[in-house]
């Protein structure tokens, strides 16, 4: 099972990063499912990254909470960017119709480093 973070940064929380790790399975989507309609919906940042970097393998309902969110945010004007540099998920992204970026992430001090 996957896990499932959220750093927020910026000033006043300007920037929300949701991070994923490792595979998101119909287990771990529940979680993805209620971060995402959380920090759209409810905390309303300026931005939000999906760092998708460190999942390794993404099941038929992450996806699926992938594309709500990203069709969400964009209901709701908010700029929503999908990291993927270093992920093997790349094609299937592309095949899924889910835009992103494959820029490579800045973890922030202390957060997220190895």
């Amino acid at each position: 099972m996957g896990e499932i973070r959220v750093n927020a940064s910026g000033t006043r929380r300007s920037t929300i990063t949701v991070l994923l790790d490792g595979e998101i399975d119909h287990v771990a989507t529940a979680d993805l499912r209620a971060t995402l309609v959380d920090v759209i919906l409810h905390r309303k940042p300026r931005r939000l990254i999906i760092d998708l970097n460190r999942v390794t393998a993404l099941d038929a309902s992450a996806v699926g909470a992938l594309r709500a969110a990203h069709a969400t945010a964009l209901d709701t004007g908010l700029p929503t960017i999908f990291r993927t540099a270093g992920s093997p998920l790349t094609r299937e992204l592309d095949d899924d119709d889910i835009p992103h970026s494959p820029v490579r992430r800045r973890v922030a001090a202390g957060f997220g480093a190895d």
